[in-house]
Order: C-alpha cells, then sequence, then structure tokens
C-alpha cells in the first residue's frame, strides 16, 4: 500500500493544510486496502486518532448501540 498526503507543516511540524498543488487536492495513494489509506487521510486531516475514527464509524453504523 503506498499512499501520500501532501501536508504543509510550520517548522515545529504543526499541520497548517494541504499542499493542494500535489496529488489531487493534496492527497496520493494507490492502494489495495482504500479503508486503511481512506482513515490515515482522515486522521490527517481531523488531528483524531485511527481507533477514534473507527469507533465513530462503529457508533455510525449501529446507531449508536
Amino acid at each position: 500500500m503506498i499512499f501520500g498526503i501532501h501536508m504543509i507543516v510550520d517548522r515545529d511540524g504543526k499541520p497548517l493544510g494541504f499542499n493542494r498543488d500535489r496529488g489531487r487536492d493534496g492527497i496520493a495513494f494507490k492502494t489495495k486496502d482504500i479503508t486503511e489509506a481512506l482513515y490515515q487521510i482522515a486522521s490527517a486531516s481531523t488531528g483524531l486518532t485511527i481507533q477514534e475514527l473507527a469507533a465513530r464509524a462503529r457508533n455510525a453504523k449501529t446507531g449508536g448501540k
């Protein structure tokens, strides 16, 4: 699995946003596991961990039950 998120960061490593001049809107990937790649991208863009995102997805799927 190969994917890339073209992030712009400040000198301390704090994310400032995506470099939308690279890839498609700052995101480029080739993978057999698109779910994992999308979780990684969502994590980078929201600051949530993959575990938090997965828990939210489970709750949405089950209606919070």
